[in-house]
């Protein structure tokens, strides 16, 4: 899947805050739970039950001002948790494993990025852990490490 990159501008991806999370949950909740009131008063409570769930749904796609930066990858190289973890000098490759977890066999993604830091021998292995609640998926993050290392400034 390629991503459009704005070479413009930093690719960023944010991490949802679990506050906004709990905000939707509990607001989803309620509206269960008023929507069973208004049902055993003999009012219609499909209008309500639908209500809360719209307004759950607001809430999470409504952009999150306590998002925490995860990854930016610019010119620079790629800033992880806003440190620069490598520039593209000291960058060597970068790849994806998958791994099933548990009894569903559960699938998950992770990027691993391999790079040397200056004055260290050998080189450096990080793993980005994804956990769901990020704004991108690591295959955008893999194609974004693409585009910027392809036309990063020597």
């Amino acid at each position: 899947m390629q991503v459009s990159i704005n070479p413009k501008k930093n690719f960023e991806v944010k991490r949802a805050s679990a506050s906004v999370l709990l905000k939707a949950f509990l607001c989803f909740v309620w509206g269960i739970l008023l929507a069973t009131s208004f049902a055993q008063s003999g009012f219609s409570y499909f209008p309500v039950l639908v209500f809360f769930i719209v307004l759950s749904i607001l809430i999470v796609a409504k952009k999150d001002k306590n998002a925490s930066m995860f990854i930016e990858i610019d010119k620079q190289g790629i800033w992880v948790h806003n440190q620069l973890l490598t520039d593209w000098n000291n960058y060597i490759t970068s790849f994806i494993t998958k791994e099933y977890i548990g009894e569903n066999n559960t699938e998950k993604l992770t990027i691993n990025l391999e790079y040397y830091k200056d004055g260290e021998n050998g080189f450096f292995l990080n793993h980005l852990h994804f956990d769901g609640n990020e704004d991108k998926t690591e295959y955008e993050v893999m194609d974004a490490i693409q585009y910027y290392y392809k036309h990063r400034q020597s």
